[in-house]
């Protein structure tokens, strides 16, 4: 996956990295330098300790809270301040933070700036944090009873939505929704436990069932299917590219996208899920102690720990463990779990055998792979499973192969090379009459070789015989290949010498069709893709940039003012997200502006104190008011 520090340090002038180096002791930093410093556990513990106050809150929400570590420019001065901070003081620190090379600012492909604090940064400093203390194993003699089935992962419920969809694109309702019966009968087909998801966004009122909602999410997030025209539509080529990759990229790809989901459905899920990374394998763990090391990082009091256990067993532990990432059990002081890894766990395709049945059933291990699996699934009906997927071949599922071009010869070749018993005499004699029945008129999509080398032509003709390639010759000089063979093809004319070209078609769609594979999934799910970062060392006049146009009078102490002109500092105030101070019914405050509402007559501010109390004050009582810069709050850098 994509190197978030990296690829922030790179966007630097060499100017601007001594800068920051300079706040570590670095006198020439290069990036290496400097990405090793930012990420080294025991310089971690001295900056901490020579933060303020305001830097160590700033921070935390950064590390801990912010999902994928970002906070966007829109929402950061509004409810996700963190407490006891106005937007002028948060913006203040946070500048001290970028200086200091904690945090970058970009802009997305919209121009809408965002904060990011890089994965790996994050990771190093809850290593630096955690310790055997916080969040210790538990002891391998204590009586844990595991709780929870186990579950081959999403991965292969995934694969079935999409062939699905596949088959045949879902109409959406009006309202741009599920039908039901569609929806249904994929829920009751994956079998799938609803409660897993009970306390997720994906649980919604008198919507899909909570599994189709997430497939729907996350097979949209990865772009294999996209919503048009009151369809569900699935990108075809995409799929291949998805179904061709190796178990381990998928899985990778999978895990991200899980974690995206899961972390912004919950406040703080990001620190428990970097916590839970820095935990051993195999290994068991107590929620309740996964918790409070959280907590103890935050520095939060152990209040309403139910509450917090409650939101991290429903929100991240028991979606986790019905996604395939890990296991839960139980202990006498309530639950614990252990990590899995990267589902399936273990084996190889060869270690389970595929059969089948004289009833047609067909049974094939959990490890087949994913291309072969989307082979089978074009002439036979998946019918749930676990360890063993369970298929069945009936006159519909043959009708389907028939339609999609599928030959007898090539479903009977499929099913003999993969079994391992000779294939049913009456399975092979029920396909072929069923194969029989179909009357349907096919269009096949091919590609048109032309040569002016009628040697060539017989040549290919004859390889194409004795490779079972699917080759047909049209002519003299011209020869037509099947999509499903054009790479063999290619391949076999560079090896004989030949200049190969192709008649370009029109391009449909633009977009990112010149990135495949792996690489694909990497830069299109990352928070900086088709991101630009900035580029120069943030001063500290970037906190309060319309500042320097307020005149002074008002900002240089408290002052009495005209009723109008008094409104006018309050709107240029709440313009700049600046906080103001006021004498009212002779107590002085500090308030942060939201609006100014008349009612009867009447001029009201409406704002926040300090503590995140509301505010409604009268104009008419307040006597005196000034708008407040803040200063650095002092700190030991």
């Amino acid at each position: 996956m994509v190197r978030e520090l990296d690829r922030c340090l790179e966007s630097l002038s060499d100017r601007v990295l001594r800068q920051i180096g300079t706040h570590h002791g670095l006198q020439s930093a290069n990036r290496q330098e400097l990405g090793g410093i930012l990420t080294k556990p025991a310089h971690l513990r001295r900056c901490w300790s020579r933060f303020s106050k305001e830097e160590r809150t700033v921070w935390i929400r950064f590390l801990l809270e912010a999902p994928q570590g970002v906070v966007k420019e829109s929402t950061r001065l509004k409810k996700q301040l963190p407490a006891g901070l106005t937007p002028s003081r948060f913006r203040l620190t946070l500048t001290r933070l970028r200086q200091q090379g904690w945090i970058y600012a970009a802009r997305d492909r919209n121009r809408e700036r965002f904060y990011l604090c890089p994965i790996e940064i994050r990771r190093a400093w809850i290593k630096a944090f955690l310790n055997q203390k916080m969040l210790s194993p538990q002891p391998v003699d204590e009586d844990i009873i595991a709780s929870s089935p186990p579950v081959m992962g999403i991965g292969q419920a995934l694969f079935y939505f999409l062939t699905s969809v596949e088959r045949e694109p879902w109409r959406l309702t009006r309202t741009g929704q599920i039908h039901k019966r569609q929806a249904q009968k994929l829920d009751v087909d994956l079998d799938l436990d609803p409660e897993a998801l009970s306390g997720t966004n994906w649980k919604r009122k008198n919507g899909a069932p909570p599994w189709v909602e997430l497939l729907v999410e996350f097979a949209c997030q990865l772009d294999l299917v996209r919503i048009a025209g009151g369809e569900l539509i699935p990108d075809r080529q995409r799929i291949q590219e998805w179904i061709h990759l190796s178990m381990e990229e998928m899985n990778l790809i999978l895990y991200e996208v899980t974690r995206h989901q899961l972390t912004r459905q919950l406040e703080g899920g990001e620190g428990y899920w970097l916590i839970m990374e820095n935990l051993s394998y195999d290994t068991w763990y107590s929620l309740k102690d996964l918790v409070l090391a959280r907590n103890m990082i935050t520095g939060r009091k152990e209040v309403l720990l139910a509450n917090e256990l409650n939101k991290c067993a429903s929100l991240i532990v028991k979606p986790l463990q019905a996604l395939g990432w890990l296991e839960i059990g139980q202990i006498p002081t309530g639950e614990c779990f252990r990590l899995t890894g990267f589902p399936p766990r273990s084996g190889t395709g060869d270690e389970l055998p595929f059969y089948v049945q004289p009833d047609l059933e067909v049974l094939v291990p959990f490890t087949f792979p994913y291309t072969k699996r989307y082979q089978l699934a074009k002439f036979a009906d998946f019918m749930g499973g676990d360890q063993y997927l369970h298929y069945e071949i009936n006159e519909g599922s043959i009708r389907r192969a028939c339609q999609l071009g599928q030959s007898l010869p090539e479903i009977i070749h499929l099913l003999v090379e993969w079994s391992c018993f000779p294939l049913p005499e009456i399975v092979q004699q029920q396909i072929e009459n069923w194969a029989g029945q179909f009357q349907g008129v096919l269009l096949e999509p091919v590609v048109l070789v032309h040569t002016r080398d009628e040697s060539l032509a017989d040549k290919l003709q004859d390889t194409a015989l004795g490779q079972s390639w699917k080759v047909d010759r049209r002519g003299p000089s011209c020869l037509s290949v099947s999509p499903s063979s054009l790479g063999q093809v290619k391949e076999w004319l560079k090896k004989e010498g030949k200049r190969v070209s192709a008649i370009r078609e029109p391009l449909v769609k633009e977009g990112d069709k010149d990135l495949s594979g792996p690489e694909y999934w990497s830069q299109r799910l990352h928070v900086l893709h088709k991101a630009e970062l900035d580029n120069h060392y943030p001063e500290m006049t970037e906190a309060w940039p319309g500042a320097k146009n307020i005149p002074k009078l008002w900002t240089s102490g408290l002052r009495s003012y005209h009723p109008s002109m008094q409104q006018e500092l309050l709107r240029r105030s709440i313009e700049e997200q600046l906080d103001v101070r006021l004498e009212w019914k002779g107590q002085f405050l500090t308030v942060t502006p939201h609006q100014l509402k008349r009612e009867g007559g009447e001029c009201f501010l409406e704002g926040w104190g300090p503590e995140g109390r509301k505010r409604r004050l009268s104009l008419n009582e307040i006597t005196r008011l000034q708008i407040f810069i803040p200063q650095p709050e002092p700190g030991h850098h």
